[in-house]
């Protein structure tokens, strides 16, 4: 992990040498002797060649027979390539929400059975006159979004047989009741496990 040939040129060296930070382990102390351990507790250590490695550590104090504290004992992993990832994603992330949220095109983000809206654009809100704090959470047949129940489930159909629907022509109802006649196309997304 720390890029040393063999443990015998680290034993006998102080845990300091091969902190980033030396400071940090006092943390890493004070966090273990107040909470018993820790469990995935990031660091960054310093490797032979003096590059910083961030790991994450589970690591708690060890005992003998009387209970005196002896030491400290505990698993070091790399992290560097799943933080790369998760700030990767992050990065994703952020950019679809722009994305989403700038979209000239109206969009919602809904439960398929019950047309529960779990987000929507600005776009969205503008063309159903409702702000978005009032759509979201609420669904399409609360909030009487379609002229009728038969044609938000031709939409739903249609995406349930074929896995998306295009183009199909629906009047909505804005907040103000007047109709407006729109052409919509979805398809299913995963969110987690939904």
């Amino acid at each position: 992990l720390l890029g040393y040939d063999s443990a015998d040129e680290m034993l006998g060296r102080p845990n300091e040498d091969f902190w980033l930070e030396p400071a940090a382990r006092l943390d890493f102390l004070e966090r273990i002797k107040t909470q018993g351990k820790v469990t995935d507790f990031e660091v960054v250590l310093k490797r032979k060649d003096g590059m910083p490695v961030l790991v994450a550590t589970s690591s708690g104090l060890y005992f003998d027979d009387q209970g005196a504290v002896l030491g400290v004992e505990g698993i070091f992993r790399d992290i560097t390539e799943r933080k790369r990832a998760e700030e990767l994603l992050r990065q994703s992330e952020e950019k679809f929400s722009r994305l989403f949220m700038m979209s000239p095109d109206a969009i919602s983000l809904s439960e398929p059975d019950s047309g529960f809206l779990v987000d929507v654009n600005d776009a969205y809100a503008q063309l159903t006159g409702y702000s978005r704090a009032e759509l979201i959470g609420k669904t399409s047949l609360e909030l009487r979004l379609f002229t009728s129940f038969d044609s938000r489930q031709r939409v739903v159909e249609r995406l349930k047989s074929t896995g998306h629907a295009n183009n199909i022509e629906v009047e909505i109802i804005r907040k103000d009741g007047s109709p407006v006649p729109c052409s919509v196309s979805c398809q299913f997304v995963t969110i987690g496990e939904e």
